[in-house]
């Protein structure tokens, strides 16, 4: 937050699945809280955790690319569905780790943040995750053609070489997965 504060112009920060109440605490990020500020701060801090990491972004839209957490929440889907999400309505939703029945802001944001490429064809569950969707070079190449753009940028899984790229056409046109850190699970 304090690049983005130093740099406006520069830094961009989206939302992902551990920006997310329930998970970020899975994680231990509330505990870390409540072993530097104790427990009376604690509960004061994580509220305004929680409201920053749920307004967050949900994507970014360059001239090339759009860059997202985890990637196509459906074959359909179009970035204007993320645009038609208020800010009010999306800092309402602090968790989509259950998303109840009817609540279809919280499904797609969901699926957003959970779905990953394949390298087949089509969509298909997520099985592997439990939420979220796989989707193949063929629904990306379609994504991003409607949408006139090159790359689908993301970075959900963790990649050995740093990044992996899923090509979809003999043009370039990829989705690229970017994931660095030096001691993930």
């Amino acid at each position: 937050l304090l690049l983005k504060l130093a740099y406006p112009n520069n830094v961009y920060l989206n939302r992902g699945n551990h920006e997310d109440s329930v998970i970020a605490e899975v994680y231990g990020c509330k505990d870390e809280l409540q072993a530097r500020y104790g427990d009376q701060d604690t509960k004061e801090i994580w509220e305004e955790f929680e409201n920053a990491f749920a307004s967050l972004p949900l994507a970014v839209v360059t001239d090339s690319a759009v860059i997202m957490h985890g990637g196509l929440p459906n074959a359909n889907f179009r970035v204007e569905q993320i645009n038609k999400i208020s800010s009010e309505e999306r800092s309402r939703i602090k968790t989509m780790v259950e998303p109840a029945k009817n609540d279809e802001t919280c499904r797609l944001m969901q699926n957003i943040m959970w779905s990953d490429p394949q390298p087949d064809s089509g969509m298909s569950p997520n099985e592997e995750r439990g939420c979220g969707m796989k989707y193949g070079p063929d629904v990306v190449r379609s994504f991003l053609t409607d949408h006139g753009l090159k790359y689908l940028i993301r970075s959900h899984e963790a990649v050995d070489e740093g990044y992996e790229l899923l090509e979809c056409d003999e043009h370039g046109m990829s989705a690229v997965t970017v994931f660095s850190a030096a001691s993930y699970p």
